[in-house]
């Protein structure tokens, strides 16, 4: 069980939300924590002896569900004491917050600039931590197709080089083109797609989702509520 929410705030300069001349944006994302308490143990192990403890002696132990057992003889090799180092069934990860800033710019009707930061905000040393990320993506965008070039750092030292493509409701992208075709130290990918369904139309009076619910009168077999 947990708790989390974002947080953020958008500003619109000249223009309105589909119609801009520059739109600025800055928000906290992922500030919360998730409390494990079942199938889960912490320990603590604190001396001012030292202690000579053989490797071998650890060999016998290859499963995940030996690891209560493993413990238990580090516990009584260094405190005389299978249970001493155990310090409780219960733990709380933080999540990774971070401070994500957003600026766009729309240079015609038709082409955007934007820029992006994702810092990570570190909270607790117990916890996932989000990389950090600054891009610049510029994209050209129409009713039924468009494409972005996002150039970006990835945690202040790898550069990224990724391509995105929309064809009326599909999206499909990657911000790392490099990892899918280069033969650099590979650590990870990033390859998405996104399908959107528009179940009204462009001016939001005709319902594009009715319209595949016709009876032979023409009429709506599916009823859309008015507010």
């Amino acid at each position: 069980s947990g708790i989390a929410f974002d947080l953020g705030i958008i500003n619109i300069i000249e223009g309105t939300e589909k119609d801009y001349d520059f739109k600025f944006g800055v928000s906290i994302l992922d500030l919360g924590f998730i409390n494990f308490n079942k199938n889960l143990s912490t320990y603590q192990i604190q001396t001012d002896s030292s202690s000579i403890i053989g490797g071998n002696e650890y060999e016998q132990f290859t499963e995940l569900t030996d690891l209560d057992a493993a413990s238990e003889l580090f516990s009584q090799q260094t405190l005389g004491s299978p249970t001493a180092s155990q310090a409780g069934n219960s733990a709380k990860i933080w999540l990774p917050t971070a401070l994500s800033i957003q600026a766009d710019y729309a240079f015609t009707q038709n082409i955007f600039f934007n820029a992006t930061l994702i810092q990570r905000i570190p909270i607790s040393k117990i916890g996932l931590e989000r990389g950090n990320v600054f891009a610049l993506t510029p994209r050209f965008e129409h009713r039924w197709f468009s494409a972005s070039l996002p150039l970006s750092v990835y945690n202040w030292q790898d550069f990224r080089i990724g391509l995105a493509a929309r064809l009326a409701f599909l999206v499909i992208g990657s911000d790392n083109l490099g990892s899918l075709f280069g033969h650099s130290n590979y650590t990870g990918t990033d390859f998405y797609m996104a399908l959107k369904v528009n179940f009204y139309g462009k001016d939001g009076s005709s319902s594009l989702f009715n319209r595949g619910f016709k009876n032979q009168k023409g009429k709506s077999k599916v009823k859309c509520y008015d507010f």
